[in-house]
């Protein structure tokens, strides 16, 4: 995994690059996809700010963490507090490679960095303390057959379809973080989250994908799939499917992530 940004060797004047104590963290996004979050420490004596990349992520590459990493020296240059330095990118249009952190972006607060890339990783191998379904972390950035993994690739539905789809909300407590659908025709089911995901819901895309990888290894079709975790799913990474809902239908995944956007 890409977690925490490469250390700057205590240069005088930049951030840590991990911190110890207590962590706030904000959600960058790129092409409708959280690729990592950028944090700070609480504490200032820490004088801590970094960037962790979700792991397995296409999307974030080197280059976006290097970009990060840039950017965070030179603010710890020009004398900004940590904190300061993550807010002040808040709301700044998207940057090609590096994503940007969407207005009104939810808060990750964390014990320490190490808290933060744990609990990642655990959202995108499997659920909670289990061992992951398959080797290794998946890769799951993409809205396309690209995002999977070579080790997924035939043990789980397509992540899209030209046709129909059917769909049925999946909320985490209260609140509404996505929708599960299936394809009318094709052998194809997902996870879309609400766009620009949170992090509740990008961890719950990983979990769901883990989950349709069992379902469509038990043989059922994508529709069978849904179906069958109407009532009966609720966890703390995947969220839930109420027995009372309602199955939609949206003529397209277009037609679909248009609904799913705030």
């Amino acid at each position: 995994m890409s977690s925490i940004m490469n250390a700057m060797n205590g240069a005088e004047g930049e951030y840590r690059t991990d911190s110890q104590g207590p962590i706030t963290a904000r959600p960058v996004v790129a092409e409708d996809t959280v690729i990592g979050y950028l944090w700070f420490a609480h504490a200032p004596q820490e004088h801590a700010a970094g960037f962790i990349a979700v792991p397995g992520s296409a999307v974030a590459t080197a280059r976006a963490t290097e970009v990060w990493e840039t950017r965070l020296r030179e603010a710890a240059r020009n004398g900004i507090s940590p904190e300061q330095a993550v807010l002040d990118w808040i709301g700044v249009p998207a940057d090609q490679e590096a994503g940007a952190i969407p207005a009104g972006s939810s808060t990750w607060e964390a014990e320490n960095t190490g808290a933060l890339s744990r609990e990642l990783l655990a959202g995108f191998q499997g659920r909670g303390d289990e061992e992951p379904r398959v080797p290794g972390p998946p890769v799951f950035d993409r809205w396309s057959d690209e995002a999977l993994s070579p080790v997924l690739v035939g043990r789980s539905y397509a992540p899209a379809t030209d046709g129909p789809v059917l769909y049925v909300p999946v909320t985490m407590g209260d609140v509404l973080i996505g929708y599960l659908w299936a394809s009318e025709t094709d052998d194809a089911a997902d996870f879309q989250p609400l766009l620009p995901p949170d992090v509740e819901a990008n961890i719950a895309r990983g979990w769901w994908i883990m989950e349709h990888v069992r379902l469509h290894g038990e043989g059922l079709t994508p529709l069978e799939a849904l179906r069958s975790c109407v009532g009966t799913v609720d966890d703390r990474h995947g969220g839930r499917v109420d027995a009372e809902a309602t199955e939609s239908r949206a003529e397209s995944l277009a037609q679909l992530r248009d609904i799913a956007r705030r």
